[in-house]
């Protein structure tokens, strides 16, 4: 289980903070910005994606990110909280995120 301080910038699908009884795993969609993106983690609470962390080496192709502020521009973040009984393992967090980028397809003929 990742939490303060071991999540704090790290590049991650999903950020986890909890323990052996529930945890909370806040999910990054690979759709989105910066993904896997990296989190912003305190002890005291604090819980957040962060695509706009410009300090990891592991993103230098992408230069800083700018918006416009035109009328009909939009960016769009997708983003699921996961509430779970349980350490990560116990709470299937991983094949929670595969089921949400993944789901099912349904073909009708």
């Amino acid at each position: 289980m990742l939490g303060p301080p071991s999540t704090m910038g790290r590049l991650l699908r999903t950020g986890c903070a909890g323990g052996p009884v529930n945890g909370i795993a806040a999910m990054d969609h690979p759709s989105n910005l910066r993904h896997p993106t990296a989190w912003h983690v305190r002890d005291y609470g604090l819980f957040a994606a962060n695509p706009f962390y410009d300090k990891k080496p592991e993103w230098p192709e992408q230069g800083p990110v700018y918006l416009s502020r035109a009328k009909m521009d939009t960016l769009e973040f997708r983003y699921r909280v996961y509430v779970h009984r349980g350490d990560e393992k116990e709470g299937r967090v991983e094949q929670k995120w595969q089921d949400w980028v993944n789901p099912p397809r349904v073909t009708i003929e």
